[in-house]
């Protein structure tokens, strides 16, 4: 998880769940437990409309330990107010350990190799930005955007794209 957190961070000013902790968990949970994707906490079963592949992840931390986001600081991350104004994320042991206890369980269930096959730095950032020039090249491709320079405005302002790294669909 470190690994990745700094290979992304030296992509991105503001990672994913940086950007999930400030939409506060506890609203999106209960979008999710509307739309039926949630498990039914008096039956235990899964939501009715949830797809084969849902993770319980974020779902867990808003139930079982109370990571609702950055306002009641904690949600994927750990916040203090002494640190960058409480806004300043800081890895969290406790989310660390339930997603190491999450993919553990998975392998298991899966019967997958344990533990996982470590990921270099280089493969973790390729994971993360491929899909995003992929999606960037379907928009284009479907009339969304007009033009590459379009999307890289989207992930320059929107995803925090450091400009000193270039543009993303630069052709």
């Amino acid at each position: 998880i470190t690994v990745s957190i700094i290979s992304f961070s030296s992509y991105f000013l503001l990672f994913t769940h940086t950007i999930l902790n400030l939409l506060h968990h506890i609203i999106r949970y209960a979008i999710r437990r509307e739309k039926g994707l949630v498990r039914d906490p008096k039956t235990g079963l899964p939501g009715p409309n949830r797809p084969g592949r849902y993770t319980e992840l974020a779902d867990e931390l808003v139930t079982k330990y109370g990571r609702v986001g950055q306002k009641a600081l904690k949600g994927w991350y750990d916040y203090d107010r002494k640190i960058g104004k409480g806004r300043a994320p800081i890895p969290s042991k406790e989310v660390e350990q339930h997603i190491a206890k999450y993919a553990s369980a998975f392998r298991k269930k899966n019967m997958l190799p344990s533990p996982p096959k470590k990921l270099s730095k280089e493969e973790i950032v390729n994971r993360i930005l491929f899909p995003l020039v992929n999606e960037g090249f379907k928009i284009l491709e479907e009339n969304i955007a007009q033009r590459p320079s379009d999307i890289d405005v989207i992930y320059l302002y929107g995803y925090g794209w450091p400009n000193w790294r270039g543009k993303l669909l630069k052709v």
